[in-house]
């Protein structure tokens, strides 16, 4: 497996466990399909291709607390008895399966937006430092 040395896609905002990032990656399932996007270098999006899924199957909860961090998206497929006819498939690409997927967030990353459109579920990420902990500029005083 190749080491790919850039923002880390389930420890976002957390550059320094790129390696471990890697290592876990390798071992989640590729199940739904999704982008991560860095629009610059406070913003990320997540895009998660859910096509058949509804607004009330699917979860987004943010779990804040110091020693998690964790971004859980799951889908949950509720059919109702006899609301699906049953068919003999040819072929089933469109898959059916509940999903959970999670992701540990840097600090002061945080969900700004959840939006389902068009089969596409997007989560919109910001990295928000407080002004206490941003980096400091002095002025040199000669």
């Amino acid at each position: 497996m190749n080491k790919v040395y850039y923002n880390s896609p389930f420890f976002i905002g957390l550059e320094k466990t790129l390696e471990t990032l890697e290592n876990l990656s390798s071992q989640q399932s590729n199940y739904p399909p999704y982008n991560i996007i860095e629009t610059d270098e406070h913003n990320f999006i997540i895009e998660f291709a859910v096509s058949g899924f509804s607004e009330n199957e699917l979860k987004v909860v943010h779990d804040e607390s110091a020693a998690n961090r964790i971004l859980t998206v799951t889908g949950e497929r509720h059919l109702n008895e006899g609301s699906e006819i049953d068919y003999s498939y040819y072929h089933r690409g469109i898959s059916k399966k509940n999903f959970e997927k999670k992701f540990t967030l840097g600090e002061y990353v945080e969900v700004s937006s959840v939006k389902l459109r068009q089969g596409i579920l997007e989560i919109k990420l910001v990295k928000n430092i407080p002004e206490a902990k941003r980096p400091k500029e002095y002025k040199i005083e000669s």
